[in-house]
């Protein structure tokens, strides 16, 4: 996990990550939520996009996902949203231009949700408190 201080972002991404922090502050379903990728990694550039990642109790995964949609209107007007199939995954563009994945994990499995650096963005039950990402690469023979 690494400080948030000295994350910059484009002023349309603050926007967009401030509108998602106080989206997941004042959901029920959501108990935690960080940022990842370049971001996260200190090697963003001006191309990056926006990779936010929430954790939802176990019995609110379900309709948090259903709503997904309700949801990310809250941090702009989607442009484009698209999951590819993935489960947990939205891939996104809204109407300012920000692009990105906004990625979905339960409480009981969310270590599986993401790989490397991260920057801790709400932990309402300290559940990010000291927790590794390293989830195995996909076997090249599934």
């Amino acid at each position: 996990m690494l400080p948030m201080h000295d994350v910059i972002l484009r002023p349309d991404q603050q926007i967009v990550l401030d509108r998602f922090m106080n989206a997941c502050q004042q959901d029920d379903r959501v108990i935690a939520a960080f940022l990842g990728g370049s971001n996260a990694s200190g090697t963003s550039d001006a191309y990056s996009d926006l990779d936010i990642n929430l954790i939802t109790s176990d019995v609110s995964f379900d309709d948090f996902w259903d709503n997904r949609i309700t949801f990310m209107r809250k941090l702009g007007e989607p442009a484009f949203m698209e999951n590819f199939g993935t489960p947990n995954i939205v891939c996104y563009i809204l109407d300012n231009g920000v692009e990105g994945d906004l990625v979905i994990g339960r409480e009981s499995q969310f270590e599986t949700i993401h790989t490397g650096p991260y920057r801790v963005l709400l932990d309402k039950k300290d559940i990010l408190k000291g927790a590794v990402f390293n989830r195995r690469p996909p076997d090249p023979d599934d």
